[in-house]
C-alpha cells in the first residue's frame, strides 16, 4: 500500500470509528427545563451532555418521579412512576408509553393489572375498583371488550362482547 492511501485511510478510519463510538457513564445529572435526570447516559451521541439511556430517575418539579430503564431518552423498559397524588405506574414501558404487562393503581384505590399497548389498557387484565367489584377479561383501545363483570362477592353484574355491555 502507498503511503498516500495510507494517509487518506487513517483519517477516514478515525472518522468512522468517531461516529460508531458512544460510551456510557454510570452517574449524570441532567437539568432540563420540565425536571431533573440522574444515572446512567449516553455520552458522545448526538448531543455532548449525554441523553438518559440504562438505569435512571427522573424527577419533576410537582414530586412526580419516574425510576427504571432509559432507552435513547426516552422511558424503555421495566419502570415504575409515581405521581404526587399516590397514583403509581409499575410495569413495562415502550418508546415512552405503558407497554406490555403492568399495574396501574389510583389515588382512589382503583387498580388495573395487565396488559398495556401505546400507553392504553389493550389485551387481558383485571380492573378492580376500591369497593370490590370488577372487571376481568380483554381490553381494546383502553375500554372493556370481552369480559365479565362481579359484584364484591364475585356475583355476576354484567358481561362485555365486542365492546358493547349486558347488564345481568
Amino acid at each position: 500500500m502507498n503511503k498516500t492511501r495510507s494517509l487518506f485511510l487513517v483519517p477516514l478510519f478515525l472518522l468512522a470509528c468517531l461516529f460508531a463510538y458512544n460510551w456510557y457513564a454510570n452517574e449524570v445529572t441532567i437539568e432540563y427545563d420540565v425536571g431533573t435526570y440522574k444515572g446512567e447516559a449516553s455520552l458522545g451521541r448526538i448531543v455532548w451532555n449525554g441523553v438518559p439511556h440504562g438505569q435512571g430517575t427522573f424527577t419533576l418539579p410537582d414530586g412526580s418521579k419516574y425510576a427504571g430503564e432509559w432507552k435513547d431518552d426516552k422511558r424503555h423498559g421495566q419502570g415504575t412512576f409515581t405521581l404526587p397524588d399516590g397514583s403509581k405506574y409499575v410495569g413495562e414501558w415502550r418508546y415512552d408509553n405503558f407497554h406490555g404487562q403492568g399495574i396501574l393503581t389510583f389515588a382512589d384505590e382503583d387498580k388495573y393489572f395487565g396488559e398495556f399497548k401505546d400507553g392504553k389498557k389493550d389485551g387481558q387484565g383485571t380492573y378492580t375498583w376500591s369497593n370490590g367489584s370488577k372487571y376481568v377479561g380483554e381490553h381494546k383501545n383502553d375500554n372493556p371488550w370481552n369480559g365479565t363483570e362481579y359484584d364484591k362477592d364475585g356475583n355476576v353484574t354484567a358481561t362485555w362482547s365486542e365492546g358493547v355491555m349486558t347488564v345481568k
